[in-house]
């Protein structure tokens, strides 16, 4: 193997992806703590001064040590995303604690629904009267839908958890998808710049969650090194602050995302049709009978009905 061959490898791996998800969160909670040893952590007051000397004093091949050394908890971090994803979403693995926040998100999902109430001689009202009633309305149901599953569905004990859940259960509802089932398949038939909205935006979400993550532990870490150290002790609120602003910005991302994935649904729903070499329908009516016996069968492996035809004429991508 040729060094060619070596790089091509090396760059496959470190992809961009990698780098901005798992790599960035595992450098920026790893520098600080390797800074707090150089600077004679734990055993009193901290030298940064000789953390900076320590610093400039290391050769090339020092360096790309400690690059590479982080790259064995990064390739970790990537590899636990999907358990991080239920971490953030779900809180942690206690009964009475996932309880107690259902409860709460269910009685903030109350609240606004009840903002979101029109009132009951909403009818009788005069023009000017409806539109101001509507406008005190509109801010609290659009918050409520894209913030909270449907009513009757249990509330998350997470408001991420809560968000993600209120774009599975909406997202191409209306057209007759269940993207819990519908998502996977849907994806692969993306195009841009759908596809490209719904990357960054993914990637901007496992970021947020990866960061959090990385300076929840880092605060701790931080803790055991400067606990001796007096007032220095104080810089442990610095990654606790970051792993909050870092969840805040979660929410963000995933309001994206699930805006993106809305897009994909009402953009390219016919490309997945046409993937699958389905007749595409001719009304709303007929699609959302169709879309439900495919997410029938996803979901249950019910059949299709009988009279389903298969249509071989027309390629993703085609007018």
């Amino acid at each position: 193997m040729n060094l060619t061959d070596v790089a091509g490898r090396v760059t496959g791996v470190l992809s961009s992806r990698f780098l901005l998800v798992a790599y960035l969160p595992v450098l920026a909670g790893a520098l600080p703590l390797v800074v707090l040893v150089w600077a004679g952590a734990p055993g009193g007051t901290p030298d940064f001064s000789g953390a900076w000397e320590t610093a400039g004093s290391l050769g090339i091949g020092e360096s790309l040590v400690l690059v590479l050394a982080l790259l064995v908890p990064a390739f970790l971090l990537q590899s636990l995303q999907l358990s991080l994803h239920t971490l953030w979403r779900e809180g942690p693995p206690w009964r009475w604690w996932r309880r107690r926040r259902s409860a709460f998100w269910q009685g903030r999902r109350e609240a606004l629904a009840e903002r979101a109430r029109l009132p009951a001689d909403f009818p009788s009202l005069g023009p000017a009267e409806r539109d101001a009633a509507t406008a005190r309305a509109w801010p609290a149901a659009s918050r409520l839908n894209r913030r909270f599953p449907p009513a009757g569905t249990p509330t998350r004990p997470t408001a991420l958890g809560n968000l993600l859940t209120a774009m599975e259960h909406s997202a191409g509802r209306a057209h007759g998808w269940d993207a819990a089932v519908a998502w996977p398949r849907l994806y692969p038939v993306l195009r841009d710049p759908a596809r490209s909205l719904v990357d960054d935006a993914r990637d901007a979400l496992d970021q947020a969650i990866g960061l959090a993550t990385v300076m929840s532990l880092c605060a701790p870490l931080s803790l055991a090194l400067l606990w001796p150290s007096g007032w220095w002790t104080l810089l442990t609120l610095v990654p606790a602050i970051l792993a909050v602003g870092a969840y805040r910005a979660a929410l963000r991302s995933a309001a994206t995302y699930a805006v993106a994935v809305h897009g994909a649904f009402d953009l390219h729903r016919f490309d997945l049709l046409r993937a699958l070499h389905l007749q595409l329908p001719a009304d709303p009516a007929g699609e959302r009978a169709l879309a439900a016996a495919l997410c029938d069968l996803w979901r249950q492996d019910f059949p299709l009905p009988p009279d389903t035809r298969y249509h071989h004429g027309e390629p993703i991508g085609g007018p």
